[in-house]
Formats: structure tokens, sequence, C-alpha cells
């Protein structure tokens, strides 16, 4: 990355990475222990069911059906939760559903929250935040930044979305971070209220 002072959140929230180091906003011990009765019942799934791919991301899991046929995928989809709500302990996942891949992610982590404590912890006059999205993951995110930084969704086609401005693509993206050091440079500190930065 251009700079070594960047803040990234990653994993949905659940990873955070600062400078000082990498933090973690849940329990990961107790939600991948929570996982295990559910990782072999999917594996019974994932054998019976063909079009899913399932990834493992120790603290949610990732069900992945692309571009399936719809009508097996719904089946399928219904089965596996019907399968797998009764494994899940208490109050401690949430279903979220997304483009092509339904996720099972702990209850009480998400994007939107590491923000907020990255903000509460860094927040200064000096300190602009500059949050850069490309999912519904990341709306609450956007909006705990607000008009307070810069928010800015990656996606090549216009979205209804709580960001500020849109880049294209990654190229795009990586452009922007080697163009926004110089920026604030030159200006001293850019004013995230004016609409023409």
């Amino acid at each position: 990355f251009p700079s070594p002072e960047l803040c990234l959140v990653g994993n949905g929230g659940i990873s955070v990475q600062t400078p000082k180091g990498t933090l973690s906003t849940i329990d990961e011990e107790a939600h991948n222990k929570g996982l295990e009765k559910v990782r072999v019942a999917t594996d019974a799934f994932l054998a019976s069911n063909k079009g899913f791919e399932l990834e493992d991301r120790k603290t949610s899991l990732v069900l992945y059906y692309g571009d399936s046929n719809m009508e097996a995928v719904s089946v399928g989809i219904d089965q596996w939760q019907e399968l797998v709500n009764p494994l899940l302990p208490p109050d401690l996942f949430v279903w979220m559903e997304g483009g092509g891949y339904l996720e099972l992610r702990p209850a009480n982590a998400s994007k939107g929250k590491a923000v907020k404590e990255l903000l509460l912890g860094h927040m200064t006059k000096d300190f602009l935040p500059v949050y850069i999205g490309d999912d519904v993951t990341d709306e609450d995110a956007f909006l705990n930044v607000g008009r307070s930084g810069v928010t800015i969704f990656v996606a090549g086609d216009p979205v209804a979305t709580a960001a500020r401005f849109r880049v294209p693509d990654t190229d795009h993206v990586m452009e922007l971070l080697r163009w926004l050091p110089r920026r604030l440079e030159m200006k001293g500190q850019m004013d995230p209220q004016r609409s023409d930065n």
C-alpha cells in the first residue's frame, strides 16, 4: 500500500489493522468453536449439493453460489439454513446475503462498528478518514464516516449508496491512494465538507 499509516478493516469488520498492529473486534476463539458442528454439517450438505462452494474464514462461513440455477440455489440455501440453524450457539451469529453468496457471520461485528472504534481512537482536527468499499457490507461504514471524511464506493455502474463518491475499479483506488497524500500535503489539510475536493 502507498502509506504505512493506513488503517484497514477486513473480514467484514472482524479484523482491524492499524499502524500499531492488528486487533480483533470479537472473541475469535468462541466464534471459531461455535462453528465446529456447522462445518461438519456443511461438508455433508456440499457432498449432496453441487454448484455451491464454501469459504471458511474461521469466525464466519461464506457459501458461494455464483451464477447457478437460481431455483436450485434457493432450495439449496433453505436446506443449508435449516440444517445449520439448530447447531448455532444462541445470539452469536447472523445470516447476511450478498451478490452470489450467503454468509454466516458474527452477530456483533460489522465494518461500521470497526470504523466507529477507529474514529474514536484516531479522530483529531488533523485526521481525515477515507473509507473505500465495494459492496453492501460497507454501507454502515460509509454512514459512520459520514461528512467527517471521504467515502468512496468501488463499482463500474452507478448504484444507490451512502458513499459520497464512486470510482469504477481497483486501479482507480490505487491511483486515488497515491494522489490523496500529495493533495493533503499541498493543501495542509483538505476540508471534507467541500464538494469540489
